[in-house]
């Protein structure tokens, strides 16, 4: 995913340049970025120009997930393909969000 608020700052060739960032899919879901901080602090994701905390999305979907699938508990490649298969579900969660916390 192509960040639309955040830069890099590569030199190539003697040539400094400020592309946007890349930043990996979370979960597969195309126009979602995943930055990671480490595992000592909460990832964030970036959707249409906001950051968002990742766990406004996981928590919830965790919730769904274990309820749909109680023996899968502590499977996280099962819950990473059911964010996927949801994704509908994320984005809601994320407008909402979104509409909620407007400045």
């Amino acid at each position: 995913m192509t960040s639309t608020i955040t830069r890099d700052f590569v030199v190539k060739n003697g040539i400094a340049s400020f592309p946007m960032k890349e930043y990996p899919n979370y979960c597969g879901i195309e126009d979602i970025g995943y930055i990671s901080h480490g595992e000592w602090a909460d990832a964030e994701l970036e959707y249409k120009g906001r950051l968002f905390n990742e766990n406004v999305v996981s928590d919830v979907m965790w919730e769904r997930f274990i309820e749909e699938f109680p023996d899968k508990d502590g499977d996280y490649e099962v819950f990473n393909q059911y964010i996927y298969d949801n994704k509908d579900e994320v984005y809601e969660l994320l407008e909402d969000w979104s509409d909620e916390n407007e400045e």
